[in-house]
């Protein structure tokens, strides 16, 4: 079984994969500079998720190969934000969020997904 944590502060282990998905995101956005701006943008979010949820959030540990109940939550609201169906994105925003947050979750989510989208490689590109 997977070890739940309640989301607060970074440990050692999970600041050091942050540093490796910062590593990751540079190299897939193609610069350092577009890599800082999205996780700068993927802070804001996740702040404003955790500041403003309706209750203590979950989460499993990094070693974890599950998907809790909130992470699969926030995972469908960011694919909803992103896939432009904003009414339905805030719906789901307000299982986690404050409903008057829901709104300026929706639009930092899809700020995300448009900056995703520009970092993508075209269509048919092998990546490995």
């Amino acid at each position: 079984k997977g070890e739940i944590k309640e989301i607060r502060g970074k440990t050692t282990a999970e600041e050091e994969a942050v540093q490796r998905l910062n590593d990751e995101i540079a190299t897939l956005a193609g610069g350092v500079a577009r890599a800082e701006a999205f996780m700068d943008r993927f802070q804001d979010l996740m702040s404003m998720v955790i500041q403003t949820a309706r209750r203590p959030l979950l989460r499993h540990s990094l070693g974890c190969d599950c998907v809790g109940a909130d992470e699969a939550v926030f995972a469908l609201f960011c694919a909803t934000a992103i896939q432009g169906e904003r009414e339905d994105a805030m719906m789901i925003a307000c299982l986690l969020l404050r409903a008057d947050m829901a709104p300026l979750a929706v639009s930092l989510a899809q700020t995300l997904g448009l900056d995703l989208d520009r970092s993508a490689p075209p269509p048919g590109t092998r990546l490995n």
